[in-house]
């Protein structure tokens, strides 16, 4: 049994999760753009990848012992270029990425938030604990629908691949994790006119989603400090019922009240 590293890392260890993976990267992987693969670890889906074809793309490793493995095992003719670096302080500059990856659990809403905020983002195939993986991919509606649903969302289509039980991995997690296809959300540029707009509304979504248990009404009336005239006449104007809860509200309509908020 392979030893767990310090950084806590899980490895995937099943064939059929691991083809299911490839199959999906297939689908979804632009032929004039680039592969990238976050935390390869012992490379077990890099060498599945390789046998399905795929070169010259890049893998990014934070363990160095991870790093020093896969430099003297990977096979040369397959041009693989290795990066000793955290994700979160990697910049890929390469068109059209398809990600790929393990994700380590601590980390991973902040790895595919920013893999799916790049403008060379094209799709994202991540394996995350199931958990984290319904509220990824959650509905308006729903009882896992908040803020990670919405700034997910916002950039990206969310679908199952499938669910990986403990037993695929060596050494087994105490939790159960699930594939996640990630597709760049076709209107996604549409949505904002700059990053600096868009920080605002996730901030603003952030704190609405402090207080889902209360109507939108109360809500709002709390975070802006205004009377609830006021806040009553925005919603009518958005065309978003008083009574709703946070999580009644979809993406499109978050976006709408956003705007004529921000343009008073």
């Amino acid at each position: 049994m392979r030893k767990i590293t310090k950084y806590g890392q899980h490895f995937l260890a099943d064939k059929n999760i691991a083809d299911k993976i490839v199959s999906a990267i297939k689908e979804n992987f632009n032929n004039d753009g680039s592969l990238v693969e976050i935390g390869p670890g012992k490379g077990f889906l890099t060498f599945q990848l390789i046998d399905a074809g795929f070169k010259d793309f890049t893998i990014v490793e934070i363990d160095e012992k991870m790093v020093s493995f896969l430099s003297k095992n990977l096979p040369r003719n397959a041009s693989i270029n290795i990066v000793h670096k955290n994700f979160l302080d990697y910049i890929p500059t390469d068109k059209k990425i398809t990600f790929a990856g393990n994700l380590p659990y601590i980390t991973a809403s902040k790895i595919i938030h920013k893999a799916i905020n790049l403008e060379n983002f094209y799709a994202g195939v991540f394996m995350v604990q199931r958990e984290q993986a319904t509220r990824f991919k959650a509905q308006v509606g729903d009882k896992e629908y908040g803020s990670l649903s919405i700034l997910t969302q916002l950039k990206a289509d969310v679908k199952s691949v499938c669910r990986v039980s403990k037993g695929c991995f060596s050494p087994p997690p105490k939790v159960e994790s699930e594939v996640l296809l990630f597709t760049r959300r076709k209107d996604a540029e549409n949505l904002f006119i700059s990053t600096a707009k868009q920080q605002e509304f996730e901030y603003f979504i952030k704190q609405i989603f402090c207080y889902k248990r209360k109507t939108i009404l109360n809500v709002l009336s709390q975070i802006l400090k205004k009377n609830k005239a006021e806040i009553s006449s925005i919603l009518k104007r958005a065309e978003i019922l008083e009574d709703f809860r946070p999580q009644n509200i979809s993406i499109l309509e978050y976006v709408k009240l956003f705007n004529l908020i921000r343009s008073l």
